[in-house]
């Protein structure tokens, strides 16, 4: 309920006479009278009656009737209207007992901190937390480029964020985890205890450690010593798995049509088969020779002259004892398979990859083996070892 308002000396008389039921009356004057809500006293020292104002247009009053035990009556114009002050008025006065009380409540909230456990106040100290000039609660200065949470976390240079206790951000860095660091700038780490030796690096999982650049290790005391354990394929072009890794589903590889006419429109793709080679491709054919020292003709896939080298064809009789053989016609690209006897023979193609995949044309430079510490395109490389190996001297090869 809104607090009744009053004025001094403020009274007016009736303008018009009212019955017992009407809600509004006209008076001669207003101005004088506070604004509403207000209590009015109609005809004082007659036949009194109380009235709230709840709303003034003018002259014009809408009213309450009856209040404070008192009751509606019929009222002629000319009676006396005033704001006095009456029972009703007075009630809603808090006594001193009142007020006392609500101070002392007061003193106690404002005296009353913030706890784990309990509500009260808290302090801003500006630098953790900051108030703008419209009111507005800040963790953290929006103008900062550096983000910094938990004890003797550590930030330095620009756009570096450490989040954890002793956690050690470096420029460019972000660094999320207890006693997390990276000793250069540009690493991604998230984990308690890991760390890079390096830049640019991704480390994901607790204890996981990654060593030179461009290295990703995920996993809980995963390892990457200039190499991924996933990552970008921008940046990482071998990946290590250390325990076993196994295919459920189909192993292929997809890659841009290698004929120039449709390297911008097509791919193809191929399921992968392990030799020791860049990748070798395999397809099967069945011909029938209508008769004895036949020629059979099979047309080419149109990349297959671009994909594959050093191609071996393979022919064999089905159900007889005929001989035969393939030769690879570059130029019409086709297959002419020279059939002995009448009837079916199987042609099976073996071609090596040729296209000019960077992991193709270096696959010559070490082929099938390489010694730790060197990579597949012949340069040396960090590699870790778990014990100390005593090197007493040093002989060029």
């Amino acid at each position: 309920m809104p607090r009744l308002q009053a004025a001094n000396d403020a009274e007016t008389t009736l303008a018009e006479s009212i019955n017992a039921s009407q809600t509004t009356l006209t008076v001669i004057d207003s101005s004088s009278f506070p604004a509403v809500p207000f209590r009015a006293t109609i005809d004082p020292l007659g036949n009194m009656e109380i009235v709230e104002v709840t709303a003034v247009n003018g002259t014009t009053w809408t009213v309450e009737r009856a209040k404070e035990n008192t009751s509606a009556a019929s009222h002629a114009a000319g009676v006396k209207i005033e704001n006095s002050f009456t029972a009703g008025t007075y009630q809603e006065l808090a006594d001193e007992t009142d007020v006392r009380n609500v101070s002392n409540a007061l003193d106690l909230h404002k005296a009353e901190k913030a706890t784990m456990s309990t509500l009260g106040h808290v302090r801003v100290d500006g630098n953790t937390i900051k108030i703008t000039s419209n009111g507005v609660i800040s963790g953290f200065n929006e103008n900062a480029d550096t983000v910094r949470i938990g004890r003797a976390a550590q930030v330095s240079g620009s756009y570096s964020i450490a989040i954890g206790s002793f956690a050690d951000a470096q420029n460019g860095c972000i660094i999320i985890g207890r006693e997390a660091y990276a000793t250069e700038p540009d690493n991604v780490i998230i984990g308690n205890d890991a760390f890079a030796v390096g830049s640019a690096n991704v480390v994901i999982g607790e204890g996981a450690v990654a060593w030179g650049r461009h290295s990703a290790a995920i996993g809980a005391g995963a390892e990457a010593v200039g190499e991924g354990m996933l990552g970008s394929e921008n940046e990482v072009y071998s990946w290590v798995v250390p325990g076993r890794f196994t295919v459920q589903g189909t192993k292929n590889f997809e890659m841009p049509h290698p004929k120039p006419e449709k390297r911008e429109t097509h791919v193809i793709r191929h399921g992968a088969v392990e030799s020791p080679t860049a990748g070798d491709t395999l397809y099967r054919w069945k011909v029938v020779a209508t008769k004895d020292n036949d020629k059979a003709i099979i047309e080419l896939p149109d990349y297959f002259v671009w994909l594959n080298k050093d191609v071996q064809v393979f022919v064999t009789p089905q159900g007889h004892f005929g001989n035969g053989y393939g030769v690879l016609n570059e130029e019409t690209e086709q297959l002419e398979i020279h059939c002995q006897y009448e009837g079916e023979y199987n042609v099976l193609v073996i071609g090596t990859r040729n296209d000019d995949h960077q992991s193709v044309q270096e696959w010559s430079i070490k082929g099938v083996e390489r010694e730790i510490g060197e990579s597949w395109n012949g340069e040396s490389r960090m590699f870790s070892v778990n014990e100390i190996i005593e090197v007493s001297e040093m002989k060029e090869a």
